[in-house]
């Protein structure tokens, strides 16, 4: 048996941690971080953890130049840190050189959770101006011949961003690879308790014919299983969880978890992805980064959402409004695979580089060798896009998906996932205008059916001209709110003016709708203002309701 190296380990956090080395089976493998062969390291005292604030020695394999390791949380494998352990070529005397010490930085936890919440922001809003600076970033730096240079640009363009200052790019592709490798993110509780228990998806699709509010048809329950290790497993993508679909017929399909998406291995086919909860709720001001599923069941299009249909989060939405919101995240998924697509490409790259300057003993890659490298990122990058594509047609039900990796069909698609996303904000925001007409009209005949006075039918003609706008093509929403809302005053007034036929109840009701109908029109307000950012690739930037990085 040959002897393992080793090398020393100083884990400066207040958090307990494992490693775990990453591996690919060939060379071409487009698999990273977490997607990679998973192997449980040791210290030299035999044991797989280590406490906050301790330090030691690390064993690694022997026949490994250079060592992908993955610093991890034991309970869960969320990654601490991500590092490449090779030789020290700074170290004095000759060849070989130890290796590279480890030392994991106090601040590192904090850094792991800005990379989450980029991560986040990249699949809610690719077509951001954040992810097209990003896309560049990735692209550029591609073009650099070392992979000290690469990452060193990459670590650059973190620092200018102010919430990602502590970030690093191997930060970046353990978060992005953790996702698309485990399932616990996806299903553990959003508890900032800390709550282990599952979570619970509402699972939607778009209303039938003539009616309004996307149709519950079910609901997709994470369980954490009794048997589950107190350590979370390296071959068990589902992370101690069931996953059950229960349909609203009651019968219920257990779920697998891989690359990113859960399915039944046949007609069930769920791409797990973030949004903001304003989408749903109406309330474009929350930002909150939500976990959505989103794709097809018996080629059924569906969105799975955190938020029950008891809150009548879309009972103005019309099948059309379905439709556009689910072609936004088709566009949105495509435009993030992109992304990943230059991720795989530079990380691959930047590891045969790595290689290639510990087999020359410390000098920089040749041309030919960087030349090389760069023919085989191609490889396997375009290896990923098309597993990618497939797995995209897949999920969204359409044969013509397919992850741009071109620089002109990046920007293309670039452009489209705008577009949709400005069309699907367009649609909401005319729905609940609708919405808000009706609801204001249901709340005009119950006044008019006491008494009509003056203040009721001012308030008529209002609302006779907020429809008018609604007509047009595209409809002035502004025009219409401003409408809905003035005729909203007057009911308050005519509400007033009843004076004791109505008891101090009834009048509270009328006040309750009253508000209810400002508020719709006030949400389709702020939707079609948000529109026109999100047409220029304004979107906001959002956190996540997420527990303290110790909590997870």
């Amino acid at each position: 048996m040959s002897t393992p190296q080793q090398t020393s380990f100083k884990n400066d956090t207040n958090t307990t941690v494992t490693p775990i080395s990453g591996a690919n089976t060939s060379d071409t493998n487009p698999k990273q971080g977490y997607e990679q062969t998973l192997t449980q390291l040791t210290f030299s005292d035999n044991s797989t953890t280590m406490a906050g604030g301790k330090s030691g020695t690390l064993n690694l394999p022997a026949d490994m130049p250079i060592v992908n390791l993955l610093v991890s949380q034991p309970s869960i494998l969320f990654p601490v840190m991500s590092t490449s352990v090779g030789p020290d070529y700074e170290a004095t005397g000759g060849w070989p050189k130890p290796l590279t010490p480890v030392k994991i930085p106090s601040n590192q936890t904090t850094a792991m959770t800005q990379a989450l919440t980029f991560r986040q922001n990249i699949m809610a809003a690719p077509s951001s101006k954040l992810a097209t600076d990003f896309q560049n970033a990735l692209t550029q730096a591609q073009q650099a011949k070392t992979a000290d240079d690469m990452i060193s640009q990459m670590n650059d363009f973190f620092q200018s961003q102010d919430s990602y200052k502590l970030v690093t790019y191997p930060d970046y592709t353990a978060i992005q690879s953790y996702l698309q490798a485990f399932a616990q993110m996806w299903v553990q509780k959003n508890s900032a308790s800390g709550n282990n228990s599952g979570a619970t998806y509402y699972v939607y699709s778009a209303p039938d014919a003539s009616q309004k509010g996307a149709k519950s048809i079910g609901t997709i329950q994470a369980s954490r299983r009794s048997d589950a290790p107190a350590n979370a497993s390296l071959t068990d993508s589902l992370s101690g969880y069931t996953i059950t679909l229960k349909s609203s017929d009651d019968s219920t399909v257990n779920l697998s978890f891989e690359d990113g998406a859960f399915s039944d291995g046949g007609p069930i086919q769920l791409s797990a992805t973030y949004g903001y909860a304003g989408r749903f709720n109406g309330k474009v001001s929350d930002v909150q980064l939500w976990p959505i599923l989103v794709g097809t069941i018996q080629s059924k299009q569906v969105i799975a959402i955190p938020l029950s249909p008891e809150s009548d989060w879309s009972k103005f939405w019309s099948n059309l409004t379905f439709s556009k919101v689910f072609g936004y995240f088709m566009e949105a998924m495509g435009l993030w695979m992109a992304l990943d697509f230059l991720k795989t490409k530079l990380s691959s790259k930047k590891e045969t580089l790595e290689k290639d300057k510990a087999e020359n003993k410390g000098s920089d890659p040749t041309d030919k060798q960087v030349q090389d490298a760069e023919t085989q990122a191609n490889t396997t990058a375009e290896n990923e896009a098309q597993t990618n594509s497939s797995q995209g047609q897949e999920i969204s039900g359409d044969s013509s998906f397919d992850v741009p990796t071109t620089e002109s069909a990046m920007n293309e698609a670039v452009n489209n996932t705008r577009t949709a996303s400005q069309d699907s904000l367009n649609s909401i925001a005319e729905d609940n205008t609708n919405g808000a007409i009706n609801q204001t009209g249901e709340t005009l005949e119950e006044i008019g059916k006491i008494e009509t006075t003056p203040a009721l039918e001012k308030a008529g003609s209002q609302l006779n001209d907020a429809g008018e706008p609604m007509q047009a093509e595209p409809p002035d929403i502004s025009t219409a709110t401003t409408n809905i809302t003035e005729a909203n005053q007057n009911l308050s007034i005519a509400t007033d003016e009843l004076g004791n036929q109505i008891s101090e109840e009834q009048k509270q009701q009328l006040e309750d709708q009253i508000k209810a109908n400002e508020e719709a029109a006030e949400d389709a307000k702020d939707q079609d203002e948000e529109s026109e950012d999100a047409g220029k690739g304004e979107d906001p930037e959002g956190e996540g309701d997420l527990p303290k990085f110790e909590d997870f």
